[in-house]
């Protein structure tokens, strides 16, 4: 039997991973260098360049986390995708979670910026309830001193 463990700060965030989504960094006082790259998602399929922002008191091409959070709101003309901020660190997750939420593989200067690795996948996963006969699922989750969660999952034999 194969399990891993997995740490996070609230029970907020522990929804969103068991739900399938990815968290970058913290972006809530904005992003240099994000105008005219592009962060491209295969699950659910649709990609954000990223433009300067409409604005004419600050400089354009610092994009503050609500620029961020519209313009990937606007490219995801299906509205597939659920962007949200834990403690200003940025998060996806499918709006109905199905398979969890997969960033593409290309090399990007815009997943570098948000706190993903650049040369490969980022990839989240639906973790499935306890007793389920599949994996992954939950086998247990309890919170620990410092007020975070931990979470062990069943991921197979």
């Amino acid at each position: 039997m194969s399990f891993s463990t997995h740490k996070v700060n609230d029970i907020n965030e522990l929804t969103h991973f068991l739900n399938g989504g990815v968290v970058g960094v913290d972006i809530s006082r904005g992003v240099d260098g994000l105008v005219g790259t592009t962060l491209t998602f295969t699950t659910p399929a649709f990609a954000c360049t990223f433009t300067p922002a409409a604005v004419t008191d600050r400089d354009p091409y610092h994009l503050l986390q609500t620029d961020i959070i519209t313009q990937i709101n606007v490219a995801d003309a299906g509205h597939h995708l659920r962007v949200v901020s834990f403690k200003g660190r940025i998060g996806f997750v499918e709006r109905t979670p199905t398979t969890g939420v997969v960033i593409a593989a290309a090399a990007s200067d815009a997943k570098r910026l948000l706190g993903f690795s650049p040369a490969e996948a980022v990839t989240g996963r639906v973790i499935k309830q306890m007793f389920s006969p599949a994996a992954p699922r939950v086998e247990t989750v309890f919170q620990v001193v410092d007020y975070t969660y931990v979470v062990l999952i069943w991921e197979g034999a």
